[in-house]
Order: structure tokens, then sequence, then C-alpha cells
């Protein structure tokens, strides 16, 4: 059977350009179907991120010592906040900053609907006196005003410092600048200093041990060990490295006797000096009576330090002999 130009089945371009035509098509539907749900989505996610994820429930954890209300109270998120944009870090501190005996406050969220508050009860561990109202300031570890009291608890230790800046419960404990003749303000690290040592005795478990940290010269820093110990840190220098030798020299004397008095000069990094029966409270000491002979002379250095057989010992024999008696001398382990 013959076929003219005007009948013979359509050429293979033909069929091709048909199916691009169709494809074409499909896409323009696709592109509008998906224009159509982005639009959709553009109007209705504000309504489901603004009206669904909203707060309906607070749930409280851990022990904290105040009530249901007054946590509810003091969280600056409230029911009907929206659960999605909400500053939790901000928030927790803003409670903290509420409830001073409150520690280690935490705030996460649940979805659809709810928050939970966690947190622990803080501890009084520091207390600095009011040498004008015969009181003391209490704070937590973190330098956090708790409150005015009327005695030091028995978890508090005592820091000698300047007269804080600020009372108000919540805030961080701060000084009132104290510039020198070169115009160096010497309170500016003070803090700093006393949460170096606060962390450094609680690694080193003797803060339940310690009676009071002076800090008034920070050039010669002292802490007294159970009344009977005297630690001499000299300057702000190595503070920690200085805290744990004079730990390992307590541990040391302890094993000796556990009554046994005396001051640790630890001064000079990597090294105490430990010096028995002898309490450096910073004080003066009183001025001695000079040694008279039966004439009624006074006896010189010189003559004391003859021995037995009437020989004058040297002054640097001397000096010898009464540091291996009264001094007993640590280094810090290099390893």
């Amino acid at each position: 059977m013959q076929y003219d130009e005007y009948s013979r089945p359509e050429s293979e371009e033909r069929q091709a350009r048909k199916k691009r035509n169709k494809r074409r098509k499909r896409i323009r539907k696709l592109i509008v179907a998906v224009g159509f749900i982005l639009v959709v989505a553009l109007f209705a996610a504000p309504i489901v991120v603004f009206g669904v994820f909203r707060v309906r429930t607070i749930h409280l954890r851990g022990h904290m010592p105040y009530t249901n209300a007054e946590l509810y109270d003091a969280c600056p998120i409230k029911t009907g906040d929206n659960l999605i944009f909400a500053d939790y870090e901000k928030a927790a501190k803003v409670m903290e900053s509420k409830l001073p005996y409150l520690t280690g406050t935490v705030i996460t969220r649940q979805f659809p609907d709810t928050i939970t508050i966690t947190g622990e009860t803080a501890s009084e561990k520091v207390a600095i006196e009011l040498s004008s109202e015969k009181t003391y300031l209490l704070l937590d570890e973190n330098l956090r005003i708790m409150k005015t009291f009327g005695y030091i608890p028995e978890t508090a230790v005592v820091f000698k410092t300047p007269e804080p800046k600020s009372r108000e419960k919540g805030e961080i404990l701060s000084f009132n600048a104290d510039k020198d003749e070169n115009g160096v303000d010497k309170n500016e690290k003070l803090t700093d200093y006393m949460l170096e040592i606060i962390s450094e005795l609680e690694d080193e478990k003797i803060f339940g041990n310690i009676d009071s940290v002076d800090l008034t010269d920070t050039d010669d820093i002292r802490i007294v060990y159970d009344g009977r110990i005297m630690m001499k840190l000299g300057s702000a220098t190595d503070l920690a490295s200085k805290i744990e030798l004079g730990a390992q020299v307590i541990e040391q004397e302890n094993q000796i006797s556990s009554i046994e008095t005396g001051t640790m000069d630890l001064s000079i990094p990597k090294k105490a000096y430990f010096e028995p029966d002898f309490f450096d409270d910073g004080t003066q000491p009183e001025k001695e009576e000079p040694v008279t002979d039966e004439n009624g002379e006074v006896v010189t250095v010189e003559e004391e330090q003859q021995d037995e057989n009437g020989e004058e010992s040297t002054e640097e024999e001397s000096t010898e002999e009464n540091s291996r008696s009264y001094y007993k001398t640590y280094v810090e382990d290099s390893e």
C-alpha cells in the first residue's frame, strides 16, 4: 500500500515534540502546586508556632528550698508564653538572682507545651564580716550574695576583705576601686582570687577545715587551717599550686600529729617551709627583755652562743643549726 506525503505516519521529531510539551505541562502543574503549598505554609507557620507551641505546663525537679508559688513567680517564663522563642538560659539566671538559695538552675522545654525547671539548694560558703554593722555577708561558692546574718554558719569560711560594694541579695560580690600610687586598682582581681582559692581548697578536700582566708593584703595572703596551722601564700601568683603543695604538707604533718601547730611558708613557688610550734598571725612579736649577767651587764648574742667547752660558735653555724632545729622543707613533686 502506498501513502502520499500527507498520509504518512508522524515523524519521530513530531512525537518527541509532543512528549516535551507534556513534560512541560507536568512541570508547570508541579510548580503551581509547590507554590500553593509554600504560600499556605507561609501563612500557617506563624499560626502553628505562635498559637500551638505555647507553655501550658511547668514541672519542678530537684531539691529547691522554695515553695512552688515562689518558684513560679520568680521564673520569667509564664504559661502562655511561646515555647520556641523563650530564652531559657537568661530565665535561669533571673531566677537565681531573685532566689539566692537556688543554684544549678536549668530550664528545658518538651514539645508541645511543657517546660521543666531543675535546681538545687545553694550552700553558704563565704562569710565576709561587715565591720560597720558587726554582721556577716553570706555568699555561695560563686560569690553570689545570699543574705546578711549575725553569725558564721558551719559551712562557711571567713574571708577577710575590704568592705563589699553591694549587699543586695542575688548580686555577685564586688568591691569599690582602690587605686595605688600608680593608678592600679588593688581590688580589680580580688573576686578572681577568691574564686580560685575556694575552688582549689574544695579540690584538695580541705575547705571544711579552713577557718579563715585573709585577703586584706594580696601580697601577703594567709589561710588558717584547723585553727592551728597558718599557711602563708605570699602574693596571688600560682595560688592553685601553692594550696596544692600546702595540702600535701598538712597531710604529712597530720600523720605525725593531728594537733600540731605551726606556720607554713608557701610564698616561694614549689617549696614549703614548715615551722612547728610557731603560729605566725602577722602581729609583731613582743620585744624580748635584754639578758644580763650577775653584775647587771647586758650579755651579747655572741656570748650566749658559747658552747659547753667555752668555745664561741660562729654566726653561720648558729644560723644553720637554728634552721635545722625549727624548719622542715618540702619540695613540690615535679612529675
